[in-house]
């Protein structure tokens, strides 16, 4: 079963309009007004449970902002370190020449 991602990323011509909308000037100034208005209409209290729920609202609106951006990135997979070329013996008497 294909992520909601992974679907997306098969449509080629939808991806690479995407990319091209979120790259664009005004997509990015749009979307930044939109969090700062956002911030704005928050509202502002010293109820200590108030706050924290705006500051998750926050957090949300953020992130969600952060998907959208980069939901047509293609992530590496990410590459096992090779281990064998590591030199243990030079490292143990680099050590043992601190101590």
């Amino acid at each position: 079963m294909l992520t909601p991602k992974a679907k997306f990323l098969t449509l080629k011509d939808l991806v690479n309009r995407h990319l091209d909308t979120v790259m664009s000037e005004s997509f990015q100034r749009a979307s930044d007004t939109a969090l700062l208005q956002f911030l704005l209409e928050s509202p502002t209290t010293t109820d200590p449970v108030v706050a924290a729920a705006n500051y998750h609202r926050i957090i949300g609106a953020r992130d969600f902002l952060e998907k959208l951006h980069k939901i047509a990135e293609v992530s590496e997979p990410l590459k096992p370190i090779e281990t064998s070329r590591l030199n243990h013996q030079t490292q143990t008497q680099s050590y043992a020449t601190r101590t």
